[in-house]
């Protein structure tokens, strides 16, 4: 505990012996009161400060903390904090403790940190929130997320607060996932969203939108720095920043050092330690996958399925617009719902509204409409009404998941609590009505084809249901709880036929009379599978390790599988009304090292 006065005296406002201040560094908030008789400027009876942080203390903890006691006039409090405060720039590398961040409804592995988090996705909607932290948003255009995973969900997502926000909302970016158990590098390009703008003060992290029994996130660092030590941001840990952290040896506590890698506010042996261990370090830039839209259509040449560039945008769902060939809709990782569609002469992007959507799902019988989950609650019709789009919430809950389930203006999801709901347009009371179905905890939901008003449904343990209406009840039907899945598709024209990928093989899940039974297609690992419209036996399949997309068939004896595109596809859909297929790169770009 340090103490400072001016003159060896207790000195404050005026020459009165009252003014103290308070300074723990990296604490944004701080509360104070009064108490006993009183009044400014001669001071009351009792009067307190306290600096505020919300922490997690374990059984066997050894928590240390420092703060400052300053006495002395305004001018002088001020300087010293001035001359004291951490770097500006947001780094959080989880070396030796959790760097004040907190959980949402997960856990980690507990005390002691040993270079990592080890956290929980077992929950159905997992989240870290760190402390308050204030920069500019033009200073820290990308964060940078070390971490591998063992969970099978494509997508996590990065929330952000402003200074003036009072919470999370809508300004979200989302990032795709390599679900290989390996460390990868993810840059999320907070840039790219318009509403990251002004000054910053909070971050939220859903490592995954949900997450399943077993499954876990190791994150090593979430930072303005690609790397441990590159201290000039330029993606390699060289020379340059070798000077750099050489000419901040030894600093301790001081305004604007920077070297301190472990978070202890000193430069010292540990932080050089870390920075030889990035030495030469760096994302080449040939990695970077851009964000991109592609179309392909089956030519019967090679390659077989030829691409066309649609866009360069991201986008982290797809949806058909019922009945129109060569249209669909897509949620964008930065926000906003985009029409695409070619009328004859060429493809066109057409943003249509604002707003960060985590999924979509066609309104089947209606065109020009479509359902989408909003990431701050609630889900939304978006239809082309009058000469021009408009957007009525239809359900006030918060969904992961959406799939349409055969009848206009209806359509199943999956609550971030896990629980299945209906909605559906009451004719009668012209009301959106909602309503639950069953009692397991889902991760997803897809569109059943072959059978009105129902849905496979992802279970939170990795097993599938068939969820169905039968006239006055929904029924749940086992179809395979033997194995954890992370991805499904059902067959386009085969009923009672569903295909399911587990985190190392493909199965097809088939009910002939005597009950579903699964049968081995294939032991690779797919991140993102989709059906063929109108063709039995067959689908595509995205390689879970970013070695491009397989269409798979059924040949009368065996299955086969092709290389169609080598590049690394995290969204599909194929167009219900044509032969096309659309395949989206993953919502951020992960670069691995």
């Amino acid at each position: 505990m340090d103490f400072v006065s001016r003159n060896g005296e207790l000195v404050g406002h005026g020459g009165c012996h009252q003014l103290g201040g308070l300074y723990h560094p990296g604490v944004q908030y701080t509360l104070g009161g009064t108490a006993g008789t009183g009044s400014l400027p001669e001071g009351y009876a009792t009067g307190y400060l306290s600096p505020v942080l919300a922490e997690h203390l374990d059984h066997n903890i050894v928590y240390e903390y420092e703060y400052y006691l300053i006495l002395g006039a305004l001018a002088e409090i001020r300087d010293y904090v001035y001359a004291h405060r951490p770097p500006p720039l947001p780094h959080w590398h989880f070396q030796k403790d959790r760097q004040h961040w907190v959980y949402l409804n997960t856990t980690d592995s507990g005390y002691p940190i040993a270079g990592k988090l080890h956290v929980n996705l077992s929950s159905g909607d997992p989240g870290m929130m760190c402390n308050a932290k204030v920069w500019n948003a033009a200073d820290v255009p990308q964060l940078y997320i070390r971490a591998k995973y063992s969970a099978a969900n494509a997508y996590g997502q990065m929330f952000w607060q402003n200074l003036t926000d009072g919470g999370f909302g809508d300004k979200s970016m989302y990032l795709s996932l390599i679900p290989d158990g390996q460390y990868h590098t993810y840059a999320v390009d907070l840039s790219l969203s318009p509403l990251y703008t002004g000054v910053i003060k909070q971050l939220r992290f859903d490592p995954v939108q949900t997450g399943a029994a077993g499954e876990y996130a190791d994150i090593e660092y979430i930072s303005a720095y690609p790397f441990p030590g590159d201290l000039n941001r330029d993606e390699t840990v060289d020379f340059s920043d070798f000077a750099a952290f050489a000419s901040h040896w030894r600093q301790d506590r001081a305004a604007g050092f920077v070297g301190d890698l472990d978070g202890d506010r000193k430069v010292g042996w540990e932080d050089l330690s870390i920075f030889t261990t990035y030495w030469l370090k760096n994302i080449g830039s040939s990695s970077k996958l851009a964000g991109e839209l592609d179309g392909l259509y089956y030519s019967g040449g090679s390659p077989v399925w030829p691409a066309i560039r649609l866009n360069t945008n991201r986008y982290v769902a797809l949806a058909n617009n019922y009945g129109s060939a060569n249209q669909f809709f897509g949620a964008k990782a930065d926000g906003g719902v985009d029409a695409i569609a070619n009328y004859g002469s060429g493809w066109q992007t057409i943003p249509l509204v604002p707003g960060t959507y985590r999924a979509l799902a066609t309104d089947y019988g209606s065109t020009n409409w479509v359902f989408g989950a909003n990431a701050a609650g609630g889900v939304y019709a978006i239809y082309y009404s009058s000469g021009s789009w408009t957007v009525a919430q239809v359900n006030p809950h918060d969904f992961v998941s959406l799939a349409n389930v055969g009848g206009i203006h209806q359509f199943m999801g999956v609550r971030s609590d896990g629980r299945l709901e209906f909605t559906y347009l009451d004719g009668g009371s012209s009301s959106w009505m909602n309503y639950l179905v069953g009692t397991n905890l889902c991760t997803r939901a897809i569109y059943d084809p072959k059978k009105a008003t129902s849905v496979y449904a992802l279970r939170a343990d990795g097993g599938i249901d068939r969820v169905a209406f039968n006239g006055s009840v929904w029924v749940t039907t086992t179809v395979d709880h033997s194995r954890v899945y992370v991805v499904l598709t059902a067959d386009n024209t085969v009923t009672n036929w569903v295909y399911g990928a587990t985190a190392g093989a493909l199965y097809a899940i088939v009910d002939t009379g005597g009950g579903f039974s699964a049968t081995l297609v294939n032991t690779n690992s797919y991140k993102a599978l989709e059906h063929i419209a109108g063709v039995s036996y067959q689908l595509f399949g995205a390689r879970a390790d970013g070695t491009g997309l397989q269409p798979l068939y059924f040949d009368g004896s065996k299955w086969v599988r092709y290389l169609a595109n080598p590049k690394d596809y995290g969204v599909l859909l194929h167009d219900a009304f044509n032969g096309n297929l659309y395949a989206g790169a993953p919502a951020s770009p992960a670069r691995s090292r």
